[in-house]
């Protein structure tokens, strides 16, 4: 089963648990109003992330591309404002669609959609407990922490491996090896996500 469909149905992208973290983010930054009882912001809330199914990756080549499918529904429901609203809760998504306008002196540069910092803090918002049941069944939190890895220098790719909820990886021209548990992926992870949440200025 791929990682998508697998984060859909009992992961951290699980709709039901999802919503409840994303919508107490969103009142937590938003705080309580009466756009809580438009059922559109509902309806968003609950299947944003619905486009991870059947995704080999969650940020990868085709994971990136997860808010298509929620926002192509929402644009049809709801019109051209919520399809924006649900596109851009990803920064990968603002970063390609900005990097594709075909208009570049007509077309304005998008911003996130107020559900992108929702999304971002809703992580932090999970009980560690949680986080880690649900991302070590879905195996989302090896994911994201090779990603992590992937991105720093220098490390030597081909040496990032998995097992018993290690990652364990090695740097260029070195016989050391590094490790990283949970634990420590973890706290990193979600304060850069708080971080990102808060950066709504």
């Amino acid at each position: 089963m791929k990682i998508g469909t697998k984060s859909i149905l009992y992961g951290i992208h699980c709709p039901p648990i999802h919503y409840i973290f994303t919508l107490w983010a969103w009142i937590k930054l938003y705080g309580i109003k009466l756009e809580l009882l438009d059922p559109r912001l509902h309806f968003c809330i609950l299947l944003h992330d619905i486009g991870y199914w059947q995704k080999e990756t969650l940020d990868g080549a085709d994971g990136m591309f997860h808010p298509c499918l929620c926002a192509q529904w929402a644009g049809i429901l709801f019109g051209e404002r919520w399809y924006w609203f649900c596109l851009l809760h990803s920064g990968k998504m603002v970063d390609h669609v900005n990097k594709n306008r075909t208009r570049e002196m007509l077309e304005p540069l998008r911003d996130p959609s107020k559900l992108y910092y929702a999304d971002k803090l809703s992580s932090a918002l999970y009980p560690r407990w949680l986080y880690r049941l649900l991302s070590g069944w879905s195996g989302e939190w090896v994911e994201y922490c090779i990603d992590h890895l992937e991105k720093k220098t220098p490390i030597d790719k081909g040496s990032i491996r998995y097992h018993d909820e290690i990652v364990w990886y090695q740097l260029n021209e070195s016989n050391r090896y590094h490790f990283y548990v949970f634990e420590t992926w973890h706290k990193e992870a979600m304060e850069h996500m708080k971080r990102r949440a808060y950066d709504t200025t």
